[in-house]
């Protein structure tokens, strides 16, 4: 990154005032091979937002550098910005840098589109994953961040990959947007729909009106029937004049012109147009639509300090998937409504390692974790239940009452002050919050109201073993 200058794309008669250099270029291949300390993005009307960019990202050394628009640029384009080219230029990219400087080298170089999508979250705290419907995708719903850090991410689902990580806990959802339906086939959202005769599947089929002697049974199109601008059955001659007594209109009004066939209602069924399959309606899959923003656990991957404390948890502790913790928390509950006797606890301990981001610390930090871990383990029966969400650490403790998660944060607190005894406890701050079973039935509390009143208690009771400082 070069300090001196920020450098403008595409010529522009507006002069941009900074405390430092202004250069320009009229094409993003004149950009200097060493990255600038920002660059100011103009477009003339035959250019689009989402190509400048992508060609930019994709440039060697340019994937994090902040980039300012000074133009009209679209609502659902902002976020890809850094923001607006003005006075405030200097005091947000030097913020994007700040964050940039925390990540992981690892993290930072990897052409792992994982990786590159989280890195760019954290660097930009207040930019979300947004998408928006495009006619030009065949999955209907269009992600352009992704599209722009990613090379070759035409036809690719997007939604699968971030669900995937969704499904991780390293992003979240943030607003629910829309929902689409989606081929079973493909997953493609371009779908015609297609209505064909109930007998022949022939979509050549127009509307005829009926009519039904009831003198004689015959049903025939009404031309059939008029006579002299009087409807006169063709068969038996009677004269139709009363509706409901000498005939009456079927409700089949369609007729087939392929076979003949009348009918009510057409087959309804959808064209998937990107692989052709046929379907029914109730066979296409409901994709709910979502912007997404970084987790906490996300933050730890970009850090490099996923593996310090996390993966020690799943070493320490026997980990069941969270869906699975939840099902089994919400069993234990109807156990405890219904036989008396039994009884359990349920734990979250959360440890906040955010001021631990330098790299000459992560070491450090591993070690105080592991340390906690290690005597956590000792009062951990193999009977206990352990999960993970997000950076909460869960616990589920048959026939364990109050006094049972007593001596667990008493022997938390003995751990706690052997490190602050030691002077190695400086950045960490650790809280926990428990229920008995008793409670939760008593408040009729289930799976995730446990879960978010955890949370609460766990801020307003602030138990904290050791407390950032």
């Amino acid at each position: 990154m070069s300090k001196q200058s920020v450098w403008v794309i595409k010529n522009t008669e507006v002069k941009l005032f900074f405390p430092l250099g202004i250069d320009d270029a009229i094409l993003i291949n004149d950009l200097p091979a060493k990255p600038p300390f920002a660059l100011v993005l103009t477009k003339n009307s035959q250019q689009n937002w989402i190509d400048l960019l992508k060609e930019i990202r994709n440039k060697p050394g340019y994937r994090f550098i902040p980039v300012y628009y000074y133009d009209d640029v679209p609502a659902h384009l902002r976020h890809l910005f850094a923001g607006p080219a003005d006075a405030n230029l200097i005091n947000s990219a030097n913020k994007i840098y700040e964050r940039i400087s925390h990540i992981s080298p690892f993290t930072f170089q990897s052409p792992n589109k994982e990786s590159m999508l989280l890195a760019y979250l954290y660097t930009r705290p207040y930019c979300p994953v947004k998408g928006y419907k495009s006619d030009k995708s065949a999955f209907v719903y269009e992600y352009p961040l992704l599209n722009i850090l990613f090379k070759d991410n035409l036809g690719i689902d997007n939604w699968k990959f971030l669900e995937g990580l969704v499904a991780r806990n390293l992003l979240a959802h943030s607003d629910l947007i829309d929902e689409i339906e989606t081929c079973p086939s493909c997953s493609s959202g371009l779908i015609n729909l297609k209505r064909s005769c109930p007998s022949c599947r022939s979509i050549n089929f127009k509307p005829q009106q009926l009519v039904h002697c009831f003198s004689c049974g015959t049903i025939a199109p009404v031309p059939e029937f008029l006579r002299q601008e009087r409807l006169i059955c063709s068969n038996c001659h009677t004269k139709l004049n009363t509706p409901g007594i000498d005939y009456e209109k079927p409700i089949e009004n369609k007729l087939c012109n392929t076979c003949g066939h009348f009918f009510a209602d057409p087959i309804v069924e959808l064209v998937c147009l990107s692989c052709q399959r046929t379907s029914s309606a109730n066979e296409f899959i409901s994709k709910p639509l979502y912007n997404y923003h970084l987790t906490r656990q996300g933050e730890y991957v970009v850090l490099g300090i996923e593996n310090s404390f996390y993966a020690s948890f799943g070493q320490y502790f026997k980990m069941t998937d969270y869906p699975v913790f939840l099902s089994i928390l919400n069993w234990h509950i109807k156990l405890a409504e219904r036989y008396g006797l039994f009884n359990f606890s349920i734990m979250a301990l959360e440890i906040d390692v955010k001021d631990r981001e330098d790299e000459s610390k992560k070491e450090q930090s591993k070690e105080l974790i592991e340390n906690l871990f290690t005597s956590l383990r000792q009062v951990i029966r193999e009977s206990d239940l352990a999960s993970r969400l997000d950076e909460s650490m869960l616990f589920l403790l048959p026939y364990t009452k109050v006094d049972g998660c007593m001596i667990i944060v008493q022997r938390l607190q003995t751990a706690g002050q052997e490190l602050v005894n030691a002077g190695t406890s400086t950045g960490l701050t650790i809280k926990v919050s428990y229920m008995a079973s008793n409670e939760i039935i008593s408040n009729a509390l289930q799976g995730e109201l446990v879960m978010a009143e955890l949370k609460v208690r766990m801020q307003e009771n602030n138990l904290c073993i050791i407390k950032n400082s």
